[in-house]
């Protein structure tokens, strides 16, 4: 809450700002920048004008000011709307201005406002710090902010190292209307259809697209319009589907006749109605499903329940639904201790993607399995999918997939037991946990906590440690030292706890 300190009647003489600042628990920096840039309001056209006179008039202040006000047209807008309706003594000024500062800074402000609203965000405005910032602080805030000012010009030396990254872009060119292609084919030209949106959207009555442009900007309005009912629910609906599994809305890319029907309509139009509210935020509208009761339900199976609605249609617990392929490669690599979360970076010349030779796709499996990058950073070549991404039900790369299918095969298994990778993997986590403790008791536990995310039963106990018996059993540990619990290991990441979120 923005705070104005209304005029003292009848005392000329101001406190010190430091004072003025602790009795109204006001920061002092703050006060004098607002206190700056009161005092270039001094034109009659400036819009707090009359906070700068105030602060150097008495007597019969409002008057006066209504009176000049009257005489200049058309007068100054922000100053009319100070003294209406006429306030009953000048202190009244400080909080309307309050009022007026709010809502000029609120995103939703009136065009009226949207003068002020540029003068409070300029370079003379009271939000922007003017030289010496310092000067008003303390001495250990001045340190402070000394050292924060070094590392700042650290980070600036490290950014001009940085090396710049080309991206592609488009340009406007020549703007023209096309013809339709009979049956799509482009030497069979129909007649020219002009530039313009669906038709079922906005109606067969459309003005033109501007001769001189592409229209980019017109479409993306279009799509956008509160007029427009599929976009909201298109996107809601995916949303939705990677939250739960399944889309309200089955036919993810159809939404037209001979797509499905929603299984809930009333849910899906109110969370296209919060997307639009949330001004298109997708982050708001994931955090407002994650925090609602259906998606917090547990998932766990009641046969009664099950009896009535064997499919889940109405959510009486959250299905149980498998990671996708990025995420169970990134599971992996996080559990080992291999993930590398650095953000950003360019693409990798390390993976052939144009006609690649059998040597070439040996080459690229052995980067994909020695890369520790998160998934989203790998290359994905449309010809040759990595093979743990194909296993898993990895969509087809050439094309927009709203949904994935999820498929249980044997390859599936035979790659999380037989791969040399998923070995290396659980002997890392093996090395870690045998390291860091020392009992088997709690190394089961710290087990059970990080890869299932949940502590372990009596039961769960009981099995892993007759599975480190027979495979201590069968080995000899001298020479392998870590068979035992690189097998649990290997046997946990490779369980549907592991792979499957509840």
């Amino acid at each position: 809450q923005l705070r104005l300190v209304p005029p003292i009647p009848g005392n000329r003489e101001l406190p010190s700002p430091a004072r003025l600042a602790s009795e109204n628990q006001l920061d002092l920096g703050a006060l004098h920048q607002w206190a700056r840039f009161i005092g270039t309001q001094d034109k009659p056209n400036a819009p707090f004008y009359l906070l700068n006179a105030l602060s150097h008039r008495h007597g019969n202040f409002v008057a006066e000011s209504q009176e000049s006000l009257a005489k200049r047209k058309p007068g100054n807008p922000i100053s009319r709307k100070l003294l209406t309706p006429t306030p009953k003594s000048p202190g009244e000024l400080p909080a309307r201005a309050r009022l007026l500062v709010t809502a000029a800074l609120a995103e939703d402000r009136i065009p009226m406002l949207e003068p002020l609203h540029q003068v409070l965000t300029g370079k003379q405005g009271p939000f922007t710090p003017y030289r010496h910032t310092t000067t008003h602080y303390s001495p250990a805030e001045q340190q402070a902010v000394t050292a924060l000012a070094r590392s700042i010009g650290k980070l600036e030396d490290r950014a001009k190292g940085i090396p710049a990254v080309t991206v592609m872009a488009v340009r406007d060119g020549s703007a023209t209307d096309h013809p339709v292609y009979i049956r799509g084919n482009h030497l069979q030209k129909g007649p020219v259809v002009p530039r313009r949106f669906l038709t079922i959207v906005e109606g067969l009555e459309q003005t033109e697209y501007p001769k001189d442009q592409s229209g980019r900007l017109r479409l993306a309005n279009s799509i956008v319009s509160p007029s427009n009912p599929l976009t909201a629910r298109v996107i809601a609906n995916r949303i939705w589907r990677w939250h739960f599994g399944r889309a309200l809305v089955k036919t993810t890319e159809n939404f037209g006749h001979s797509g499905e029907q929603p299984s809930h309509p009333k849910l899906l139009d109110h969370l296209a109605l919060k997307l639009i509210e949330f001004k298109w935020s997708i982050k708001k509208l994931n955090r407002y499903i994650v925090s609602s009761h259906t998606y917090r339900m547990s998932g766990s199976y009641a046969p009664e329940s099950a009896d009535i609605d064997p499919e889940n249609r109405w959510y009486w617990r959250f299905q149980p639904q498998r990671l996708e392929a990025e995420t169970i490669r990134d599971a992996f690599l996080f559990t080992a201790g291999r993930l590398d979360r650095t953000l950003g970076g360019g693409p990798t010349s390390k993976v052939r993607s144009q006609d690649p030779s059998p040597e070439n796709l040996r080459q690229n499996r052995a980067f994909y399995e020695s890369s520790r990058r998160r998934s989203v950073y790998l290359p994905i070549i449309r010809t040759n999918v990595y093979k743990l991404f194909t296993l898993f039900d990895f969509p087809n790369p050439a094309a927009p997939a709203g949904n994935r299918t999820t498929t249980t095969v044997p390859t599936q298994a035979l790659f999380l037991m037989n791969n040399p990778w998923m070995n290396e993997l659980a002997g890392d986590i093996a090395k870690n946990v045998t390291g860091a403790l020392k009992t088997d008791r709690e190394r089961l536990s710290y087990l059970y906590e990080s890869l299932l995310g949940r502590l372990p039963v009596e039961d769960d106990l009981a099995a892993a440690e007759k599975l480190l018996g027979a495979v201590r059993g069968q080995t000899d540990l001298e020479k392998l030292p870590l068979a035992d619990w690189q097998a649990l290991c290997h046997t946990m990441l490779m369980s549907s706890e592991f792979l499957y979120t509840r």
